[in-house]
C-alpha cells in the first residue's frame, strides 16, 4: 500500500508483489481472490507492449495495470479487514511531481551512461578555441618547414651526435 504511488521505481514495491505467493495461500478460500488477482496482474506486467514508440498501446497498458493493481490491493485490504474503495486505492496517494522528475532524470542518466559505455553514443564536442603561444607556434612551423625541406632534398639538417 505504501509504495503504490511509486510502483516500479520502488524495489520495496516489487518485493511486496513478489512475496504475495508466500504470504497468501490459494488453499485458503478467503485468500484465493488475492492469488487470482495477483496472477492476472503478474501476467499483465509480463506482457508490456513491444513497441516503445506506440504511446496508445503504452497508455492502455498503464491504465489496465493501474486497474489490476487496485483490484489486487482491494482484495488484500478486504482480507486484512480494511475497507478501501477502488478510487481510494488508485487516487488516494501523494506523489510529488519532483519525485517523478527525479525518477525520470535517473533513468535518462543511466541510459546516457549505458550508451557512452557501450559505444553507441559519443559526447559531442565543439572546441571553439585553444590557448596558443605564438612563439611556440612559430617555432613548430619553422621546425616542420626545415624537416620537409631536408626530406625533399631542398634543404639540409645538421645532426650532431655526441657520446
Amino acid at each position: 500500500m505504501a509504495t503504490r504511488g511509486l510502483k516500479f521505481a520502488s524495489a520495496d514495491h516489487v518485493k511486496a508483489l513478489n512475496s504475495i505467493d508466500i504470504v497468501f495461500s490459494r488453499r485458503d478460500p478467503k485468500e484465493k481472490t488475492i492469488i487470482d488477482a495477483w496472477q492476472e496482474y503478474l501476467d499483465h506486467l509480463n506482457n508490456y507492449p513491444k513497441d516503445d514508440n506506440d504511446k496508445a498501446a503504452q497508455g492502455a497498458w498503464n491504465s489496465r495495470a493501474e486497474n489490476l493493481l487496485a483490484v489486487l490491493l482491494k482484495s488484500i485490504g478486504d482480507r486484512l479487514g480494511f475497507e478501501f474503495t477502488i478510487v481510494q486505492l488508485k487516487r488516494g496517494v501523494y506523489y510529488p511531481r519532483g519525485h517523478h522528475e527525479e525518477i525520470l532524470a535517473g533513468i535518462a542518466l543511466r541510459n546516457l551512461v549505458t550508451k557512452l559505455s557501450d559505444g553507441t553514443w559519443n559526447l559531442p564536442l565543439d572546441i571553439k578555441s585553444l590557448p596558443i603561444n605564438q612563439d611556440i607556434l612559430k617555432l613548430q612551423v619553422d621546425v616542420q618547414k626545415a624537416t620537409l625541406a631536408a626530406l625533399s632534398g631542398e634543404g639540409a639538417m645538421t645532426v650532431d651526435v655526441k657520446r
